[in-house]
């Protein structure tokens, strides 16, 4: 996908992505430097699959909105959402809800 900056909100829950389909959609990020709300909710990403959002999320420089949940992306992955969440100069709301983190990722995320 060529860059669309006039791409603002991405929906794509409830898709049985997984982490192939995570790795294959994930890109479009890159390509998306105006995205203010990326929801992800119920797409079986499990934690390598966040990874690859996460990964390109920092591409987003007005990204305000982010959800996660049920994603069984347990502690790995919330662990990989830490390392980038305070580089997030105007997320207003993430959701992470139903997805097993234990205290060492909740912790590192607030």
């Amino acid at each position: 996908m060529k860059c669309n900056p006039t791409l603002l909100y991405i929906n794509i829950s409830n898709n049985a992505l997984g982490t192939a389909g995570a790795r294959a959609f994930a890109p479009v990020l890159e390509n998306s430097p105006n995205l203010q709300t990326l929801l992800v909710t119920n797409c079986g990403l499990g934690s390598l699959g966040v990874k690859e959002f996460v990964d390109r999320l920092t591409y987003c420089k007005y990204v305000e909105v982010v959800s996660f949940g049920k994603n069984r992306i347990e502690n790995q992955g919330g662990l990989y959402f830490s390392e980038i969440i305070f580089q997030l100069k105007c997320l207003t709301a993430v959701y992470l809800f139903q997805n097993g983190m234990k205290v060492e990722a909740t912790s590192a995320i607030t």
